[in-house]
């Protein structure tokens, strides 16, 4: 009965064990081999994007971003990695509250994408800022990014749910009730059409 209180004392104890071992971490990760004596290696950039996916997902967003800028800077002509960056580093800004960096990182993103024929990515990406925009209260620019997502995703009925959101905010509700029925006659099933439908 008492390994619960025993487990709980040591949880600050383990929070500052991560936080110490993840810094670690990071440091083994972007570590060139000065220290061995060997020849010196750049840096590659996907090792600095590795390390702020793990900032990232630890919550350090700020070092996330630095990470993130660091592989952007190395990553060259590298036109995939270019894209990847950038979307993750819309998704670091968009954590970090700054809305218009994180479509600006977003839309550059898909732009890349696009020139990939990555037709699946751009409209998850073009998604993105339709759901970034509508958070921003700016409904008919989400309206507009959600359509060109549904263009490129026409099955993703979570898309079209968010559409119909937006709709529904800019002032059109017969409208949105018409492309959530139309997901509905697809996808009867589909339980975010269904609770936006109720609401």
């Amino acid at each position: 009965m008492q390994l619960p209180n025993l487990v709980l004392s040591f949880q600050p104890f383990m929070r500052v064990l991560f936080a110490e071992v993840h810094d670690r971490l990071v440091q083994v990760l972007l570590r060139d081999q000065r220290n061995k004596g060997g020849p010196k290696r750049p840096i590659a950039p996907e090792e600095y994007l590795r390390a702020a996916e793990l900032a990232f997902r630890d919550g350090e967003f700020e070092l996330a971003a630095k990470q993130g800028n660091e592989a952007l800077e190395r990553c060259g002509d590298n036109i995939r990695l270019r894209a990847e960056i950038e979307s993750f580093l819309g998704n670091v800004a968009h954590r970090r509250d700054d809305f218009d960096k994180a479509v600006a990182h977003y839309r550059m993103a898909a732009v890349l994408f696009e020139t990939l024929g990555a037709t699946s990515a751009v409209g998850g990406l073009l998604a993105a800022i339709g759901r970034v925009r509508l958070a921003q209260g700016r409904s008919s620019d989400a309206i507009r990014e959600l359509y060109s997502a549904i263009e490129r995703l026409p099955d993703d009925t979570s898309v079209q749910t968010e559409l119909a959101w937006a709709l529904w905010y800019d002032g059109h509700p017969d409208a949105a009730v018409d492309v959530l029925n139309d997901v509905l006659i697809r996808e009867g099933n589909a339980a975010e059409a269904l609770r936006a439908r109720g609401e």
